[in-house]
């Protein structure tokens, strides 16, 4: 009878993951359509938008990012008035629009226009989704399901990819349409979790949430749960709420994750890594490259879910950053040798040395280390620094590429990359607390 309940109480955590990881879905399509997008819209025949130039093209790219800063300023205001079931509802909104001004639009002020959107509502997915799954889930189960909504992020991204191969870069926006309709439906039916009820007052309501995700009975148990939440209203301490320790440190360690997280070159390998497939002198065709760097992604994200439930944090991230640091310094070797078209081979290679790490470490342990440390009374504060900080390096690492590139050259560029994981392993093995199966409170008191 026991088995029985804990695969119960496994299974709702799991679905109710799945149902809001559609705004992680919604999110990976909103990166992965840049990659197939850009190659139609710099073609000649590209209607019925008119052709677009390189710098254009820049601005397509990184306008997503832009558009995902513009929300930090009322995340934490909104995710704690209205609650994570509602902010999810309306994130719908703003990301539905963008695609059908992709969808339907003739100009290019338009597309501008819809990855504004687009990169607002995918900016609050990034972080409130991984918030809301961390809310609902029991410690042991928290890095399964952070790896749930990095799966899905990566699943947007391979979708769109592959997609590309068959549909033009407007009708892409078609699949955005059908996921937000998706998520919009999911977000009217999900429960609110049980720990913001409980911080407003609605103690019944967060008893009945609580009952139903665990599959118990034992009022003792649940009483407890409630307790924690109630206290996790205040900090214990003297000071101000920012300058106390469980709400400092866990913004210091999240903020320094997502620069390393963006300083070794995601962000410009997703969004340009059609146009540095062309000039590596790949013979296959980009989107075909592509299609396999995604597939990739894919494989190993799923890994990602055996790794996390197998391996402690640090050890796992700091060995991925090792990887990733050593696949940069290799395609940084190709450019600055230039050896011909019989090592054409080595671009994808190198890449796909980067990406399997990159989905085994950095990737699902960055919203999983957000949602172990954002306890309740932090999550609001270390949500809009996360938020901000993920798009904003995005922005101005996609944004100043060009730039690298003409100053540093190809090689120079991804020797930066390389450089910044093996800092960014560094930090991580000298100031990253373990989190690994820790409870709330456990967290909280190695925080203070």
């Amino acid at each position: 009878m026991e088995i029985a309940l804990r695969r119960r109480n496994i299974l709702r955590q799991v679905l109710l993951t799945i149902g809001v990881a559609t705004g992680s879905l919604n999110m990976g399509l909103a990166l992965g359509w840049c990659s197939p997008a850009l190659s139609d819209l710099l073609s000649v025949d590209s209607k019925p938008c008119d052709r677009i130039t390189l710098a254009q093209s820049g601005w397509v790219g990184s306008l997503l990012s832009l558009g995902a800063m513009l929300q930090v300023p009322i995340f934490g205001i909104m995710m704690e008035k209205l609650g994570r079931k509602r902010f999810l509802m309306i994130t719908a909104v703003p990301i539905g629009v963008g695609w059908m001004l992709i969808s339907f639009g003739t100009t290019l002020l338009q597309i501008y226009i819809s990855r504004i959107l687009i990169g607002f509502s995918a900016g609050i997915y990034s972080v409130l989704v991984s918030i809301y799954a961390g809310e609902v889930g029991s410690p042991e189960l928290r890095g399964v399901l952070g790896a749930i909504c990095q799966l899905f992020v990566i699943l947007g991204i391979v979708l769109m990819y592959c997609s590309g191969l068959v549909l033009k870069w407007n009708e892409l926006g078609y699949i955005g349409i059908s996921v937000t309709v998706a998520s919009f439906i999911i977000s009217l039916i999900i429960p609110e979790t049980p720990v913001w009820l409980a911080r407003q007052g609605r103690l019944e309501e967060a008893r009945v949430v609580l009952k139903w995700l665990q599959s118990t009975d034992d009022d003792s148990k649940i009483e407890n749960e409630i307790i924690n939440f109630e206290e996790s209203k205040t900090c214990k301490g003297n000071g101000p709420l920012f300058r106390h320790p469980t709400v400092i440190k866990p913004v210091l360690l999240i903020s320094m994750i997502i620069l390393i997280n963006q300083a070794n070159g995601i962000s410009v390998i997703i969004t340009f890594q059609n146009e540095i497939f062309s000039s590596a002198g790949v013979d296959l065709s980009s989107r075909v490259s592509s299609v396999i760097v995604g597939i990739s992604m894919l494989i190993s994200t799923i890994a990602s879910f055996f790794a996390v439930r197998s391996f402690d944090r640090k050890p796992l991230l700091v060995s991925s950053l090792m990887m990733m640091s050593v696949a940069m310094t290799g395609f940084g070797m190709y450019f600055y040798f230039t050896p011909g078209p019989k090592f054409n081979w080595v671009p994808i290679i190198c890449l796909l040395a980067f990406i399997i790490p990159f989905c085994l470490g950095p990737g699902p342990l960055t919203w999983i280390l957000l949602s172990d440390l954002s306890i309740p009374q932090a999550a609001a504060a270390v949500g809009s620094v996360a938020s901000l900080l993920n798009w904003g390096f995005a922005f101005i690492f996609t944004t100043v590429f060009g730039g690298m590139e003409e100053m540093l050259g190809k090689c120079g560029v991804f020797w930066f990359y390389g450089f910044s994981s093996i800092i960014g392993g560094i930090f991580v093995l000298l100031f990253l607390p373990e989190t690994r199966g820790k409870s709330r409170r456990e967290i909280e008191q190695m925080l203070m």
